[in-house]
């Protein structure tokens, strides 16, 4: 029984095995081995069986037949196995083979240097790539040291580098480094080398492995990368904006010297890299924070929105701030790239101009306004343009000081006050009071004083006026009139220190100008309308003037139920002197009756000179015709003394004829008329005496 299942088993075994020898026919290709060999193990099979038989059967015939079978079968066994076994060495053989080969193409294909080398630097192989990198043959290399191959001839810092790598390496060091070799082309390229030992199984150092890679483009790119990331550090640093880089996380990627001196974040806080801490530290310093903040969280919650706005600080500066998203190559935004720049001093700039086209405009007004107004109104222009521009230039006082026609005194013609706290400047000063300011006024035309209580000893008496008044800061333009200075103009605050600018210095000169135009309109003006109204010879009021004081006399008197004189004057033979003296003389003396005229008369009383010798005279408030016929009789008996002319003396008589409001009289007409018959009275009566006009 035990017998039969070994038998069985033994057949079952070998035939899978003959199976299998057949399945390894398309695997190794070595068809006809692999058959013998499974011919061989199924003719086993054949011999078993048979035996099997020979043991169960008696039939001797039969058994002899079996028996020359399975030796017959047992040879065929033995060839057919030593057939299939040769063939399998084949395959050994070939495997063996072809594993060196295959080991051997990847060793030459590789593009790495690689080479094999013995503990103490002989070359004993070489891959294809080393070989062509120094353009020499196997047999040039092979069975050298290594630093005597061409890899190794240009340098002998690098030579003894090997040989010091190739100890380490033997006892059983790792050596890496990179090195520079020559190319067959005369060149030199980069390589990456490194030397790793071989150790037995006993742990001995038998051969050493050298690698090289040629690292010349890397190490090119490299370089250029590193060129191009030193240029673009370069550039983002000496750029005038502050550049920020923020991913969505709040991490900051990037930040260049700028926005570090723009944003003035300490040290400690920057290492963080985290914006959220930037932003927490800078709210303090805005000027609108909560502005600030709103602006960030929308640019984060629209991510492909770029802006652009202006952030504005607590002490003044102002900053223009751009964003835009940074984006992926795939074009996702994964953070923001914040701009700063600072525009404070452009701001300053737009403002001081702005500003000064306003002042320009507003001089431009006041220059109209001159031009439009009579020279009688030019007192009260004047008050209007000291506030308009003491506003406009932030003081809350000005004032003009004229020069007396002597020079010696500074009188205070004009002045402004913003409001009654403000010190009011003396009406006169002695002209040496500013003597130091009308010097600097006379040579630049302007002094600007931002701090008067920082003036030095040369200022002595400037500063102590000044102080006096409480002024804290001032600036004066010079007032001149063909070269000749006749005073100043000046500005100042006493609440606050102000620094003007020059274009506001420039612009006070212009209205130091037109102020001076004004002046001379204004005296120009004066001067003409005194010749209108007053006589060129003896100063007093002419016939014009003589007619509207009466107009306004009898008004006056119609009103309040008064009683005026009018009285004619005639000097007795005038025409006498003149033919006799000439008229020099003439005039001279007219001038003189004149001032007799004046200085006998009452204060409230009129004359005028209406032609020639006549002169008409208002004596106002009298009481009755005996009030006119007393100061006639002054008049006259001021007549008797000679009058002292430049040259002689002359003696002159005078007639006065009297009318009286409203006697004598209701209106211009009638009382000139009835004045002058009461003269032709007083010359028919043998002259120098008065007549009052009687009907």
């Amino acid at each position: 029984m035990l017998s039969s299942v070994i038998l069985i088993s033994a057949i079952i075994f070998q035939t899978a095995a003959a199976i299998f020898a057949l399945l390894l026919i398309p695997v190794t290709g070595k068809r006809f081995a692999w058959i013998m060999i499974s011919a061989a193990l199924i003719l086993m099979d054949v011999r078993r069986i048979m035996a099997f038989l020979i043991l169960k059967i008696k039939i001797p015939t039969l058994i002899t037949a079996l028996v020359y079978s399975n030796d017959a079968i047992g040879l065929l066994l033995s060839i057919f196995m030593l057939i299939g076994v040769s063939g399998i060495l084949t395959i050994f053989s070939d495997i063996k083979k072809s594993g060196e080969n295959k080991i051997r193409t990847v060793f030459d294909q590789t593009f790495e240097f690689i080479g094999l080398m013995t503990t103490d630097g002989i070359l004993v192989d070489a891959n294809k790539a080393a070989l062509k990198s120094a353009g020499v043959e196997e047999s040039a290399v092979i069975g050298k040291p290594f630093w005597e191959t061409p890899w190794w001839t240009h340098s002998k810092i690098l030579q003894d580098k090997l040989k010091a790598a190739i100890k380490d390496a033997a006892r059983g060091k790792f050596i890496r480094f990179e090195a520079t070799h020559p190319t067959k082309d005369g060149g030199l390229i980069t390589v990456d080398f490194s030397l790793k030992p071989v150790f037995d199984s006993f742990g001995k150092v038998v051969l050493l492995v050298p690698e090289g890679r040629d690292i010349t483009d890397r190490k090119t790119l490299s370089m250029e990368l590193q060129q191009q990331k030193l240029l673009n550090e370069s550039i983002i640093n000496t750029m005038i904006n502050g550049v920020i880089a923020v991913e969505n996380s709040g991490k900051v990627i990037l930040l260049n010297k700028r926005f570090n001196e723009m944003w003035q974040i300490p040290v400690e806080i920057l290492n963080t890299n985290d914006v959220n801490k930037y932003i927490t530290y800078a709210l303090k310093n805005l000027k609108h924070p909560g502005k600030f903040l709103d602006g960030i969280r929308e640019l984060y919650l629209n991510k492909e929105k770029k802006n652009r706005d202006e952030v504005e600080f607590k002490d003044g500066k102002i900053f223009e701030r751009y964003s835009t998203p940074l984006k992926d190559i795939d074009g996702l935004c994964y953070g923001r790239v914040w701009f700063f720049r600072d525009i404070t001093e452009q701001r300053k700039m737009e403002a001081e101009i702005q500003h000064r086209l306003l002042f320009e405009e507003t001089i431009g007004q006041i220059a109209k306004q001159l031009s439009a107004i009579d020279f009688f109104e030019i007192d009260h222009w004047v008050q209007d343009s000291l506030n308009v521009i003491g506003e406009f230039l932030g003081a809350d006082l000005a004032y003009i000081y004229l020069f007396s026609d002597d020079g010696t005194i500074m009188r205070c013609n004009y002045k402004w006050l913003a409001n009654s706290s403000c010190a009011k400047p003396p009406q006169e000063f002695p002209k040496n009071s500013f003597s130091l300011l009308n010097v600097i006024l006379k040579n630049n035309g302007s002094v600007q004083i931002h701090d008067v209580s920082e003036l030095n000893e040369t200022w002595e008496k400037e500063k102590q006026i000044w102080e006096n008044e409480n002024i804290k800061s001032i600036i004066c333009v010079s007032l001149t009139i063909q070269h000749k200075q006749i005073g100043f103009a000046c500005f100042g605050s006493s609440c606050k220190k102000i620094a003007w600018s020059g274009a506001e210095v420039s612009l006070l000169k212009t209205i130091g100008e037109i102020i001076v135009a004004a002046l001379i309109r204004k005296k120009a003006g004066e001067e003409l309308d005194h010749l209108a109204k007053f006589d060129a010879l003896t100063n007093l009021p002419n016939k014009h003037t003589f007619e509207m004081m009466l107009d306004k006399t009898l008004a006056f008197s119609y009103r309040h139920n008064l009683q005026f004189a009018l009285l004619s004057f005639d000097l007795d033979n005038f025409k006498d002197i003149n033919d006799t003296h000439g008229h020099d003389v003439g005039d001279e003396l007219l001038t003189e009756v004149g001032n007799r005229l004046s200085a006998s008369v009452r204060a409230e009383d009129f004359v005028a000179r209406v032609g020639g010798d006549e002169f008409l005279l208002i004596l106002a408030g009298i009481s009755s015709a005996q009030n006119a016929s007393d100061i006639a009789n002054k008049i006259l008996d001021s007549f008797k003394q000679e009058f002292q002319l430049k040259k002689q003396s002359l003696a002159i008589s005078a007639s006065i004829g009297i009318a009286c409001f409203p006697d004598h009289g209701k209106n211009k007409e009638e009382l000139t008329k009835n004045a002058d018959v009461a003269l032709y009275k007083a010359k028919n009566a043998g002259r120098n005496c008065y007549r009052v006009f009687a009907e």
